[in-house]
This record gives C-alpha cells, sequence and structure tokens, in this order.
C-alpha cells in the first residue's frame, strides 16, 4: 500500500474474473480515486491479452488481463477481488505459498 500526499491510502487491488459480477466490481475499482488496479485474473484464456477496461466498457486501461496466476502473484497487490463463477479452494489457497515465496 502506498500513501497518497494527504494521507489517504492508496490500494493496488487485483481483480480476479471479469464476468457478470467481477467486472461491475472490475469498473468500481477503475472508477475509485482510492484504488489502483494492478492488474485483472481472466478466468478464461480468450480474455487474456485484452485491456481491463474494455472487458468492463469503459476505455483502455493500460491493465491488461492475464490467465497467468504466477503473473498475478508476482504484482505483490494489497486485495484481490476474487469473484469467479464458482470458488475453487485449491487455486485460491495455492497462492498463497507462491505470494510468500516471491
Amino acid at each position: 500500500m502506498t500513501v497518497r500526499t494527504d494521507g489517504r491510502p492508496q490500494l493496488r487491488v487485483v481483480q480476479w474474473a471479469s464476468g457478470n459480477i467481477g467486472s461491475r466490481a472490475l469498473r468500481a475499482v477503475l472508477e475509485h480515486p482510492d484504488l489502483t488496479p494492478a492488474g485483472l485474473c481472466a478466468h478464461t484464456p480468450d480474455k487474456a491479452g485484452r485491456d481491463a477496461g474494455e472487458l468492463c466498457g469503459l476505455g483502455p486501461t493500460g491493465v491488461i488481463a492475464t490467465h497467468d496466476i504466477d503473473e498475478i502473484v508476482a504484482l505483490g497487490a494489497d486485495c484481490v477481488l476474487y469473484m469467479p463463477r464458482a470458488c475453487d479452494k485449491d487455486e485460491v489457497c495455492g497462492c498463497w505459498p507462491r505470494a510468500r515465496t516471491s
């Protein structure tokens, strides 16, 4: 987390999945002044390589979706909004050991 000049925190956020609910959350992150989009984990490979703004109906953001979990973990974000259609506990728990060693 970084702190802005006015003392408010600036949180780096990863959006995990960009379907129906995830795209709404992604839009909220992109529009919130205290949040910085750090990355987007595309749950389906066909969304990888596309701009986050494009996937939620906004203009280009420069944040490019990836389907590579290691890339997401390497971002070192402050927060992950995990919103795929179904929760995969192995996927979620599998990220923690990688995050601790990076």
